[in-house]
């Protein structure tokens, strides 16, 4: 009886045994010309059967015959296989492993690329995985901030070459890129090419309004076609006549219209605009020049004025031509020709 009793014990203890299930959500995240790199998430806690101590990975190429290439170990959840062809398809496993062992294999089918592009702002680099016969590669303009679409281009096709630069593009604008080999394998990449600085300045610069200590001024935009990137703000270029002492201010968003603060009266200033994405383009070619007001006109116009009216004895301002016509001479604030008629009532 107790000899039964030990061997039931004993018999109804669970064996150990290798996780029951794959890892889950197995996904390639990167792919380039030579490299694949797969992450996953752990075995359902379910299917553990004990501490999870790490991940097998290995893979062959889809079609070789089950050709399997046990690639490494990994105690993380993602990995990358290095040293692969080009434009190929790999079969990719992954399983975990416990103290029992190996468990169960999950399976994944992903591709290096055939070709990888490199951007800058008027170029874009194609790279192929090794030296090909005719290599026919295409690009249009599929969106640009001016056109929204645009001619197509192709090479003739190349020979013993892995790299090919597409030149003279428009700056921060969306290519198609479409290589070919062979005319039989053909794949695609969306890319946009980068931001540059503006490559015209404002179209023009008016001044809106002065007082004795600030000068507004406003601008006409940059022409659409020499915009080459988000225009995200203007830099104002200020410089006092007299002495040659410049600053420059910087104003944020699309508002093409600044006053000027903290100016002295009575001063003549030369004013440039420049728009900026990435970096500043260049300033207006013809500058703003501008004064400010004296401190002491706004007292000589009064009384200018009612001198005028007492000789005429009319006090309503519909009967003032003077103050219509410095109106249309003068860009003075609405605020200045209010005090004047304040004083003048």
């Amino acid at each position: 009886m107790l000899w039964e009793a030990k061997h039931r014990v004993f018999s109804n203890q669970t064996q150990p045994a290798a996780p029951s299930a794959p890892p889950q959500d197995i996904v390639a995240v990167n792919q380039t010309l030579f490299t694949i790199t797969i992450s996953w998430q752990p075995v359902d806690c379910a299917h553990m059967n004990g501490n999870i101590r790490g991940y097998k990975v290995k893979y062959w190429e889809r079609g070789s015959g089950n050709e399997t290439k046990l690639d490494g170990n990994t105690t993380g959840t993602s990995y990358t296989l290095t040293d692969l062809q080009s434009s190929t398809t790999y079969v990719i496993q992954v399983a975990a492993e416990n103290d029992a062992g190996v468990g169960v294999f999950g399976n994944l089918n992903a591709s290096t690329l055939l070709f990888e592009v490199s951007v800058a702002s008027t170029t874009i680099g194609v790279t192929l995985g090794q030296v090909e016969n005719d290599v026919l590669i295409t690009w249009n303009r599929t969106s640009s901030q001016c056109v929204d679409n645009g001619e197509s281009f192709k090479t003739h096709p190349l020979s013993n070459s892995t790299m090919y630069m597409i030149p003279a593009l428009e700056e921060y604008t969306e290519y198609n890129i479409t290589v070919c080999i062979n005319d039989s394998t053909c794949a695609f990449s969306i890319v946009t090419t980068n931001q540059a600085a503006p490559s015209a300045a404002p179209e023009e610069i008016k001044l809106k309004e002065k007082s004795s200590t600030s000068i507004t001024i406003m601008w006409s935009p940059v022409p659409c076609d020499h915009h080459n990137g988000n225009i995200t703000g203007y830099v104002v270029m200020l410089k006092k006549l007299d002495n040659g002492v410049s600053r420059s201010l910087t104003t944020r968003g699309s508002t093409m219209e600044y006053m000027i603060p903290g100016l002295e009266p009575s001063t003549e200033y030369e004013i440039q605009v420049a728009a900026f994405t990435i970096a500043a383009g260049p300033f207006t070619n013809d500058s703003l020049l501008a004064s400010t007001l004296g401190t002491c006109l706004l007292q000589t116009l009064c009384t200018y004025v009612t001198t005028a009216l007492c000789a005429t004895q009319h006090f309503t301002l519909t009967h003032i031509p003077l103050v219509q016509n410095l109106r249309q001479l003068l860009p003075l604030p609405q605020q200045t020709l209010e005090k004047v008629a304040v004083m003048l009532v």
